[in-house]
């Protein structure tokens, strides 16, 4: 199942938490970004920093947010270099 965040930055750390082995969908320039869910460089971004300014989908399963990215994109996310998900 997967989950959304938008403008819920403690929605999506209770998410993050709550799921370590998650993953998690972030839309950058019309494409998706494929990353861990306890991606520490996102928190390295600073406490004024808005973690869900633009919206975060998350899923345990890893292959439900690739799925998901097809269908909306025509193509698979790119994984994340740092947290290689």
């Amino acid at each position: 199942m997967i989950e959304r965040f938008k403008q819920d930055d403690a929605g999506y750390i209770r998410w993050s938490n709550e799921h370590p082995d998650g993953f998690v969908l972030h839309r950058k320039s019309g494409d998706f970004s494929l990353h861990r869910s306890q991606w520490s460089h996102i928190y390295e971004m600073g406490s004024d920093y808005a973690l869900t300014s633009a919206e975060k989908l998350c899923a345990q399963s890893r292959n439900e947010l690739v799925h998901y990215s097809r269908e909306h994109t025509g193509r698979a996310p790119t994984a994340c270099e740092s947290c290689e998900p």
